[in-house]
């Protein structure tokens, strides 16, 4: 009966530091992968390494629900399933509020809202020509003026200006982004909330 209670004893001391006010442990995720990505880096990234886990760390607008069937993709960051217009070219989409970015020293050291304006700015980032995404392919030729904007920077063969206007990339507020296409898709959303 000695060795339970001596175990039990042994194992209560070796709790005790972290309940008497010990630093808390680091948050530290890790994952056992054949290989390091290279990148984390959504519109660099090249290979399902590093896209299994940017899918683990990054909030995008919508997941799939693994658990549905039959699949579904439901909203992740947006607060609901995008209001498409009649001609199914245009999507209205509301970022979710109460989302943030961890304290930076970009931002300050401080938490930042996620925004509208973050998925336009990545939807750009796959178009610069200075980055060579091999995403560049999932948007080609589908967001209107989104191809020409590239390619008056890479003619002029320079970085992509972020801040030049986009017709088919319009925040509307600091939480709302209108995506208009150049043609018609249909695309089923499930009003099921992850």
């Amino acid at each position: 009966m000695r060795w339970p209670r001596a175990l039990l004893a042994t194992l209560a001391l070796l709790a005790a530091p972290e309940s008497m006010g010990a630093d808390p442990p680091q948050r530290v995720i890790r994952i056992g992968m054949p290989l390091v990505p290279s990148t984390m880096d959504p519109a660099r990234a090249d290979n399902m390494q590093a896209q299994m886990v940017m899918a683990g760390v990054y909030d995008t607008l919508y997941v799939l629900d693994p658990l549905a069937r039959p699949a579904a993709i439901v909203p992740s960051a947006a607060a609901a399933a995008p209001e498409v217009s009649r001609d199914h070219r245009t999507f209205t989409i509301r970022v979710r509020p109460g989302i943030f970015f961890v304290p930076h020293p970009r931002f300050e050291g401080r938490p930042r809202e996620l925004t509208a304006s973050d998925f336009a700015y990545a939807l750009r980032r796959v178009h610069d020509p200075a980055l060579h995404s091999p995403n560049f392919f999932l948007f080609d030729g589908k967001i209107a003026g989104l191809d020409a904007l590239a390619k008056r920077a890479k003619d002029a063969g320079r970085a992509l200006d972020y801040d030049a206007p986009v017709p088919g990339l319009v925040v509307v507020d600091r939480q709302t982004l209108q995506i208009h296409l150049n043609a018609r898709i249909l695309f089923p959303f499930s009003s099921h909330r992850r």
